[in-house]
């Protein structure tokens, strides 16, 4: 079925996407001391956590969408083409939101490492 081709691809490209959001905002940052290796170890694991929550959740999404076609075109084979479509588009809107998500936290994340490791200020 060309339904289930296409919720694969999806998955694929949503996880590459993933690993070089991930990799694209660590690379080029020198360490500096330990103090910063930890904070980009723990950055990065923060990361890979929630990527996999997201990736989970965009997994069952596409299942969930991929389940409900399979039975539409169960009832109705002639649907499969005219849903091939639309499926195709909202995979790739759950897939781009779920991306502007991890897009969001690695944000916030970073806002957040930023304000910890200003020096304290001086008295």
């Amino acid at each position: 079925m060309q339904c289930k081709h296409l919720i694969l691809m999806n998955q694929k490209s949503f996880f590459q996407t993933a690993h070089i959001l991930e990799g694209d905002r660590e690379e080029g940052l020198p360490p500096i001391d330990k103090t910063q290796d930890d904070f980009q170890e723990r950055r990065a694991l923060a990361i890979g956590a929630k990527a996999r929550e997201i990736e989970k959740v965009y997994r069952q999404d596409c299942e969930t969408f991929g389940m409900v076609v399979k039975m539409l075109v169960a009832k109705d084979a002639s649907l499969e083409k005219q849903l091939q479509t639309p499926l195709r588009e909202n995979l790739g809107e759950i897939r781009e939101r779920c991306l502007d998500d991890l897009k969001h936290f690695i944000s916030d994340l970073d806002e957040v490492i930023e304000v910890v490791q200003q020096p304290e200020p001086s008295i």
